[in-house]
């Protein structure tokens, strides 16, 4: 156990210690004191603590009257006291000591456990405040204010010694647990404690033993993390994947995915899987459901969450399904026990998964650009840029946040003045945004222009911003309305880490990749991904459809959808196609503007500002980019069901009037006009009871004499159906 404490504790050596670590021929030589066995019976080398058990029982009955008692090796090697001590004040544990008796029989039977879901992860703050309170209620601080209050928070001994304490324990612990000797399964992967805990059951499991974990599971879509996910594919025996949607753990966040792992012994990949559940019942009324009725989906069509059993949740997944996979997410080559895990809601998502997995090209397969901007800490601590919200003077000084823009919206919020978090955003009035106009930002340049540009990532020789652009939000989670937030960006602005930018070798193809990203089919790629961060390696293995003749229409949409100050003109009239103007809606009831009423000048009149315009643009380019891919209609509809669940919830309770403005049952989507008169309502501007316009829309349809609209909205009143529309514009003689 000494010998054990003194392993553990090297890797925790405290840094104010006046000790010196051992060399390697001091360990080996308390080593041999301490386990040594005498040679008289028989045993050198490497010894088996069970096989060699009565050898060297026996040859410690021999050596007790001759032996160096171990507070002896303690005084005379210094190291060993520093490293037991280190190790006790670690709380090591040595599990072949203290399970001797199963591990003599080769492991535990059964395993079964809710392992730490922690990332051990320095966070220096918290520990200057155990001694200054200051950091504890910090909020934001330049960087020379920060450095400064360090080192006076670091001036007492005692806080010093606090401090190195805790600097040993978090690098020691961090080194052991990435170690690739000791852990070579997720060496090179962001350590989480649950990792190690896999690990650990899997190496304490007998040959027949069973391990039953509860877990995260960033594993399964970490490119890194390889081998771990090879080593549990060949375990896995059931996966049952939960989201707490319905707060059955009240200490964990009600998006918080994790997972019940079953895992066995090694062989080829082959377990059932079930995704999207919220209640631990579903697995087993689904395991015994006949297959019969209605796919289910991740909520139902008015809200709530989907908690029907079908047998079709229950998916195989085998090597061969993997394979399929690794076509997808992994670069290629990529070996299918390697591929990162999906998470189909049932069978009928294997289809569209597999159509995905056909394509001949991807992203990777083209030149594109690509960049996330400024790092927002380094660049601060640079000085080139510098928290502040304002509305700068030109695009070239504007640096984009995630709320700026949305879906095929580069116009989507803006901060409040004085904006304190992510939700002090106000919406843009698309239909009296001006012809031109620079949007409020949080970050300004905070250097020369010289200087902020020869910063800047470089393309082709020329700073980014100097390209007409895609960005996207980095972060992301399947859960959302939308995961993927696509919009053109003109030349000039910048973007901080949590946006993504991203060109293509012409304007034209920018464009057109704009729409494809924009469209249900991409977003349904990433939402079945399962990822958090859509980084370089997920954009980059999109599928890339080969030039063909849809391009022109969802080249159309795209800008009309973009295209909304005079910014863009430059774009729109090198884009222009005369083709266009032959061009129409795929719904004949959408009379109050077409589509393809266009000319070769950008005017006011050229974006799409209407709600219901801007909705029926969207759902054509989502039959157009399925179309592309090979898609079918129901495969497309199919999606939308099982993928889209708070999309499909806010469309069940939405209608546009008659001037094409949305109203909706939800806050989240209402459309500008609707939420700027609930907010004077709020504010009594308004009689009360137009705080809720969802309300009186329903009043009014029971009784159409019931409500005096006040000119605000325009009877009669339209709701729509994403996947009629979807089906329709699929079908439709302009599309092929």
């Amino acid at each position: 156990r000494t010998l054990m404490d003194a392993w553990i504790g090297l890797w925790f050596w405290p840094l104010d210690n006046e000790a010196k670590p051992p060399t390697w021929d001091q360990w080996l030589r308390v080593a041999e004191d301490l386990v040594r066995p005498d040679e008289r019976h028989g045993q050198t080398g490497q010894l088996d603590i069970f096989d060699d058990l009565p050898q060297l029982l026996a040859a410690e009955a021999d050596r007790l009257e001759g032996q160096i008692p171990v507070a002896g090796l303690r005084e005379r090697n210094p190291w060993l006291t520093v490293a037991c001590d280190a190790a006790h004040r670690e709380g090591a544990w040595h599990w072949d000591l203290e399970f001797a008796p199963a591990f003599s029989k080769g492991g535990f039977n059964l395993q079964v456990g809710n392992p730490p879901w922690v990332r051990p992860i320095w966070s220096d703050d918290l520990i200057l405040a155990e001694h200054d309170p200051w950091w504890g209620i910090l909020d934001k601080a330049p960087s020379k204010v920060l450095g400064e209050r360090r080192s006076a928070s670091l001036v007492g001994e005692s806080a010093q010694a606090t401090y190195l304490e805790e600097v040993a324990s978090a690098t020691g612990g961090l080194e052991l647990m990435s170690s690739p000797v000791e852990r070579a399964v997720i060496a090179g992967v962001q350590t989480n404690l649950y990792m190690v805990f896999m690990d650990t059951t899997w190496r304490h499991s007998g040959p027949r033993g069973i391990v039953g974990l509860l877990h995260p599971e960033s594993h399964f879509v970490d490119p890194k993390a390889n081998e771990i996910r090879r080593a549990a594919y060949g375990k896995l025996r059931r996966h049952w994947q939960h989201i707490n949607s319905l707060f059955l753990f009240e200490e964990i966040h009600d998006m918080n995915v994790f997972g019940v792992h079953v895992y066995g012994s090694d062989r080829s990949p082959a377990f059932l899987q079930a995704s999207y559940l919220f209640h631990p019942d579903m697995v087993d009324r689904s395991l015994l459901h006949d297959g019969k009725g209605e796919l289910p989906g991740v909520q139902h069509p008015a809200g709530g969450w989907d908690l029907r059993p079908h047998k079709s949740r229950v998916l195989t997944v085998d090597i061969g399904v993997l394979a399929n996979w690794a076509l997808l997410f992994d670069e290629p080559g990529t070996p299918a026990a390697e591929a990162r895990l999906l998470r189909p809601v049932t069978s009928a998502d294997l289809d569209a998964l597999s159509a995905f997995a056909q394509q001949p090209k991807h992203l990777a397969d083209h030149r594109y650009y690509w960049t996330s901007g400024w790092h927002e800490k380094g660049a601060k601590n640079d000085g080139h840029i510098r928290w502040e919200t304002g509305i700068p003077g030109a695009w070239d000084d504007v640096i984009l946040q995630g709320p700026h823009f949305s879906v095929a919206t580069p116009f989507n919020k803006q901060p409040n003045e004085n904006c304190q978090h992510r939700q002090d955003y106000t919406g843009w009035d698309l239909e009296t945004l001006p012809d031109r106009v620079v949007p409020r930002t949080n970050y300004q340049r905070d250097c020369d222009s010289e200087r902020y540009k020869a910063g800047q990532d470089q393309w082709n020789g020329r700073p980014y911003t100097d390209s007409w652009r895609v960005a996207y939000r980095e972060m992301t989670h399947s859960g959302l309305e939308r995961s993927l937030h696509p919009a053109l960006v003109p030349p000039g602005p910048a973007n901080v880490g949590t946006v993504i930018t991203m060109s293509l070798d012409t304007n034209a193809a920018t464009a057109r990749w704009a729409g494809l990203l924009a469209s249900l089919p991409y977003d349904y790629f990433v939402k079945v991904s399962g990822t958090g961060h859509i980084k370089d390696y997920v954009a980059r293995r999109m599928p890339m459809p080969e030039a063909g003749p849809l391009d022109a229409q969802i080249l159309l949409r795209t800008l009309r959808l973009n295209c909304l100050t005079a910014d863009y003109a430059p774009l729109w009239e090198e884009l222009y196609d005369p083709a266009w103007q032959d061009d129409c809606w795929t719904d004949p009831n959408l009379t109050r503007s077409a589509v393809g009423d266009v000319g070769p000048k950008w005017t006011m009149d050229t974006p799409l500002r209407r709600d219901q315009d801007r909705w029926q643009a969207l759902v054509e380019i989502d039959a157009l980019a399925a179309l592309m891919l090979g898609l079918t209609a129901d495969q497309l509809c199919a999606m939308y069901r099982t993928q889209f669940a708070v999309l499909r919830k806010y469309e069940y309770k939405m209608v546009f009037d008659a001037e094409g403005r949305k109203i909706c049952g939800y806050h989240q989507s209402a459309g500008y006009q609707q939420s700027q008169l609930q907010d004077q309502a709020k504010t009594g501007d308004l009689p009360k009871e137009w705080k809720n316009i969802w309300n009186l829309y329903e009043q009014y349809e029971a009784d159409l004499t019931s409500l005096d609209w006040l000119g605000h909205f325009t009877p009669p009143f339209v709701k729509v159906c994403r996947q009629l529309s979807m089906k329709k514009a699929s079908r439709s003689s302009e599309y092929g």
